[in-house]
């Protein structure tokens, strides 16, 4: 599942960083963009669990890559009963939720790459970065979407042509929409 969490205090997020490293979810990334509000995740999505309100005032969230409908509850049973945080959310409340993977289409925890030596696979943590996510596109149609998409990471080090990247994406879109719904 997809653990989100916005709030606009800094120590809240870390403190759920850290309970999450003590869980053993490593996949996670803390992201600081003005009004993440509902772009972050859609207005209509469905969630196993929701706390609080999706509103556009957030300026931070936390992203969890959380294997398992057990890992989930429990890190949300952690989430809800610590004390550290019941203290931070009586002056700032925040939204908590939990988003099933099936809402997310063709979304893959460990992605092989060829590229990558010894046939390891990535973490979708390690692309979670703020300089990796667009919440204003500037384009109108797919096709100008995903080219604007992609452009974010032309100039990174997972990218050893640009040209071919952007036609492989192309050729995976015609496929199946990776689209969530709700202009995700």
């Amino acid at each position: 599942m997809l653990v989100i969490v916005m709030h606009n205090n800094q120590d809240y997020l870390d403190h759920l960083a850290q309970l999450a490293k003590e869980e053993m979810i490593r996949d996670i990334t803390i992201i600081k963009r003005k009004n993440i509000g509902t772009r972050l995740i859609g207005g209509d999505a469905t969630f196993t669990f929701s706390r609080g309100k999706v509103i556009d005032a957030y300026d931070k969230a936390f992203i969890a890559v959380v294997k398992g409908e057990d890992m989930t509850k429990k890190f949300l049973y952690t989430i809800n009963h610590d004390n550290y945080l019941d203290i931070i959310n009586i002056q700032d409340k925040g939204f908590v939720c939990a988003v099933p993977f099936h809402y997310i289409k063709d979304f893959k925890l460990d992605i092989s790459c060829s590229r990558n030596e010894g046939g390891t696979g990535m973490k979708i943590g390690e692309f979670l970065r703020e300089d990796r996510i667009l919440l204003d596109l500037n384009a109108s149609d797919k096709e100008a979407v995903i080219k604007e998409l992609a452009e974010v990471l032309r100039d990174s080090k997972e990218i050893s042509d640009f040209d071919l990247f952007l036609k492989d994406i192309f050729a995976r879109e015609s496929l199946s929409t990776t689209g969530i719904g709700n202009y995700i």
